[in-house]
């Protein structure tokens, strides 16, 4: 590692523990902007409506299809993970205090886990899919009618949260066991925004994409945009580039 390198590492682990709240917002931020780009690129065929793609890069030889975003829908999803970057920290924070007095180190890890699975879960995995299809149902679609944006939100619910719940507890348990496990206090936040590049692209998608759209599917669709666009065919919707905003609505 370069001194450069080791440097910076340093001032991040730094703010880690003297200005974590703050430090994790913006992690938090950076990783789900990351995810979400993935996402529109990779998995998506299609804008839904009032959904507007930007070109950030054009073609070029390092991005033969160029690099196009819904950036008022990154924008949503970047706020939402900070938001969630707060939480987090405190959440982790207070299981360590809760499970102080555990008789043995892992039965500790087990009552963090299985309470995080139990309460915190539920909650942000309710909140990010109502609280940002309204948003979007509102800054983006124009939404007046608070009857449809309510509405819009609780059938995203009832459409996605047990799936939703389903992958959360099977993707993060085990990611849980090892951070609380492995990993210093200051560090488990980021560590979880590390793990969750992976997370935030599947919650991407299913938070955009088309009723009854797969993630299956949602890659034979970004396998088809590559194979496309390597023998000169541009298939991509308002703007080209293997991916749009989310292939619908499902409301």
């Amino acid at each position: 590692m370069t001194t450069m390198a080791r440097r910076v590492v340093a001032w991040y682990m730094h703010n880690l523990r003297t200005r974590p709240i703050r430090t994790n917002m913006g992690t938090s931020a950076v990783l789900m902007a990351i995810g979400d780009t993935i996402a529109q690129q990779r998995l998506e065929d299609s804008l839904p409506k009032g959904h507007v793609r930007h070109t950030i890069i054009p073609k070029n030889p390092l991005f033969p299809q160029g690099l196009h975003l819904d950036l008022a829908r990154t924008s949503v999803m970047t706020t939402w993970s900070a938001l969630m970057g707060i939480f987090w920290t405190i959440w982790f924070r207070r299981m360590d205090l809760l499970f102080a007095a555990a008789p043995h180190r892992l039965l500790g890890v087990a009552g963090k886990v299985a309470t995080t699975a139990v309460f915190a879960q539920p909650l942000t995995n309710t909140t990010f899919l109502s609280g940002v299809t309204a948003i979007e149902e509102v800054l983006i679609l124009g939404t007046t009618d608070l009857g449809k944006v309510a509405e819009a939100a609780k059938e995203k619910l009832r459409a996605e949260l047990w799936n939703t719940l389903r992958s959360s507890w099977m993707f993060w348990s085990p990611c849980n066991v090892m951070t609380w496990t492995f990993f210093p206090a200051h560090t488990r936040v980021a560590f979880g925004g590390v793990v969750s590049m992976v997370w935030n692209v599947y919650l991407s998608f299913v938070e955009h994409r088309a009723q009854g759209e797969t993630l299956l599917s949602a890659l034979e669709i970004g396998d088809e945009h590559v194979d496309n666009s390597n023998s000169g065919t541009d298939t991509g919707a308002s703007g080209g580039g293997g991916g749009g905003g989310g292939g619908g609505r499902v409301a």
